[in-house]
């Protein structure tokens, strides 16, 4: 709007007025109305180039963080460089296969080198797992390779996979365990018991191993002769059971 557009309009009028007076009141009275209504204009134009550059700076704060769609990696909102995965500890008693993914993942996201890798390793080997250090010579700890190498032989599941299939025959189903907590803790042992079984064939045996961890002869035959072919068929055939069970007892 310019500023002769501004002296035609009602609203214009309105405003020149009340800056007339109000620069009366501070002193200032030059009594032109064309030069009130150039400067209201000016000063308009300026507040407008003022959002806008502040807008513009504000987009750029908030996404031009140096990332790109092509950069897979994570930024936070301050621009303080990539997001790390934290490495989990490692002392032996859980199972190798999976904190070794863990840690392949981590390396991979977090783009360590081999020295990296090293020395995060050794880092996150606690309790029985950090006896490498003191039982084991020092080119083997020196190397990223001989390292996992050496924990491969000591806790990987082929190598504990009798004893995980005796815990499988001995396990029952706890006072108070839910189905689902037996469920996934069959799956876990059958995994680290049968590495090398296909998939179909350890669901076979591992709707077996559920069944038998019922404890409760008529409620396992029940599930057997609905013949589940795989552990989560097994699972959800027993929670089925378990509500008619339930409905029963209350008719």
């Amino acid at each position: 709007m310019t500023d002769g557009e501004l002296v035609r309009t009602s609203q214009g009028q309105g405003t020149i007025r009340a800056v007339m007076k109000n620069r009366k009141k501070t002193g200032v009275d030059d009594g032109d109305e064309d030069a009130v209504a150039r400067d209201i204009v000016n000063r308009n134009a300026e507040e407008t180039h003022l959002r806008t550059v502040m807008g513009q700076a504000v987009h750029s704060w908030r996404w031009d963080d140096g990332s790109s769609t092509e950069d897979d990696s994570v930024r936070t909102g301050r621009g303080n460089g990539p997001l790390r995965i934290k490495l989990q500890k490692f002392d032996g008693s859980s199972s190798w296969e999976t904190w070794w993914a863990h840690f392949k993942n981590c390396a991979s996201y977090n783009r360590w080198t081999e020295r990296d890798k090293l020395a995060f390793m050794k880092g996150a080997l606690t309790g029985n797992a950090a006896q490498v250090f003191w039982d084991t010579d020092r080119s083997t700890v020196g190397s990223f390779q001989k390292l996992v190498d050496m924990l491969k032989r000591r806790y990987s599941g082929e190598r504990q996979a009798e004893k995980y299939r005796a815990e499988l025959h001995i396990r029952s189903r706890k006072q108070n365990e839910s189905l689902s907590g037996l469920h996934q803790d069959i799956r876990r042992l059958m995994a680290l018991a049968y590495p090398k079984l296909t998939a179909d064939a350890r669901e076979e045996i591992a709707c077996d191993h559920f069944t038998n961890a019922l404890s409760d002869t008529d409620f396992a035959l029940k599930i057997k002769e609905r013949a589940p072919t795989s552990l989560d068929e097994a699972l959800r055939i027993s929670l089925r059971s378990l509500g008619e069970k339930y409905e029963d007892s209350k008719e």
